[in-house]
Order: structure tokens, then C-alpha cells, then sequence
């Protein structure tokens, strides 16, 4: 199976099996599509889309596999990466806890895009849950993470207002 070929085919549920399951057979399969996913310089976004619903299919399967290549994804976000790719690595990141030494570069790269006007709703509640289990580790982020929440709360969107919500009450009942 040539994997950069297959992803441009349209998705459905069988589909998705179909090449979670082909990449399951193998890691450098998998790391084929992580690099796939990681390429955010490709000219077509859908590469980075359907190689990150993969991924979150291989979760379920190769949970470890996953893992381990946290720190890339990290790695890799700045400002001016594609609204699908910021949502794609973002997704993936809220269900993990990112390395210690990560830490600041996450932070800072999840408080850009949630303070920006400019970015998707999408990309303000996956880094709004990012940012929220960092104040696990590093408690003084709740402050500031709860101001730019509460500033954007009243012109928010039903899904900024939704993960806001949760968010907020979280950050409340953690003691922040």
C-alpha cells in the first residue's frame, strides 16, 4: 500500500479500519504515516488530516506507539502552521501528558492561538484543554488561562462557550 496515495482517498468508517490496520502491522509503518502527519510544509492539507484521523485510530491499538512521538508533534507547533494542522496535532495532544521539557514551548504556542482573534474555534478548545492539563504541572498557567477564557467567553462561539465552560468549572474544582 503506497500510505500517502491511500490517505487522499475519501474517508469512511471502513476505510479508516482498513488503514489503521495496515499500519498496526508495523512500526515503521506507523512511522511512515507520523511523518506524514508531521510534514506540515505539504502542499495538501488532506495528507495531514486523514494521517492524524488515523492516528487517533491507532490509539486505540498502539496506544505506546503514540506516545513516544508526543514530543514531536510539540515540537513542530509555531504560529504559522495550517489551521488544519494546528487542529490535527492539537487534538492528539489534549489526551496526552506532553514532556516536562516540553512544557513551555506547549504553553506558549497553546496561549498564541487561544489569545488570537484569528484562530478557528477548534484551535482555541483543543489548546484551552492542552493548557488545562498543564496547569496539573504548573499550577500559576490557571490564572492567565482563566482570564483569556473569560475575556473571549461573551463573544464566543457555542463550542468556545461549551469547552469554556468545562474548563472553567475544572480549573474551579482543582482550586484555581
Amino acid at each position: 500500500m503506497d500510505l500517502a496515495k491511500e490517505l487522499l482517498k475519501q474517508p469512511t468508517p471502513e476505510w479508516t479500519a482498513e488503514v489503521r490496520d495496515y499500519v498496526c502491522t508495523s512500526k515503521d509503518r506507523f512511522n511512515l504515516l507520523m511523518n506524514i502527519f508531521l510534514n506540515h510544509h505539504s502542499h495538501d492539507y488532506r495528507l495531514n488530516q486523514r494521517a492524524g484521523l488515523i492516528i487517533l485510530s491507532v490509539e486505540q491499538v498502539r496506544m505506546p506507539w503514540v506516545v513516544e512521538r508526543i514530543p514531536d508533534m510539540v515540537k513542530v507547533l509555531h504560529p504559522n502552521l495550517s489551521v488544519a494542522y494546528k487542529r490535527n496535532a492539537l487534538r492528539l495532544l489534549q489526551n496526552h501528558k506532553i514532556p516536562e521539557h516540553l512544557w513551555g514551548h506547549a504553553a506558549d504556542q497553546c496561549f498564541q492561538y487561544l489569545a488570537s482573534s484569528e484562530e478557528p474555534v477548534a484551535v482555541k478548545v483543543f489548546s484551552m484543554t492542552v493548557l488545562f492539563n498543564l496547569t496539573k504541572d504548573i499550577p500559576e498557567l490557571a490564572t492567565e488561562l482563566r482570564m483569556l477564557i473569560e475575556d473571549q467567553y461573551p463573544f464566543g462561539s457555542p463550542g468556545f462557550k461549551a469547552r469554556g465552560r468545562k474548563v472553567l468549572k475544572a480549573l474551579q474544582k482543582d482550586g484555581h
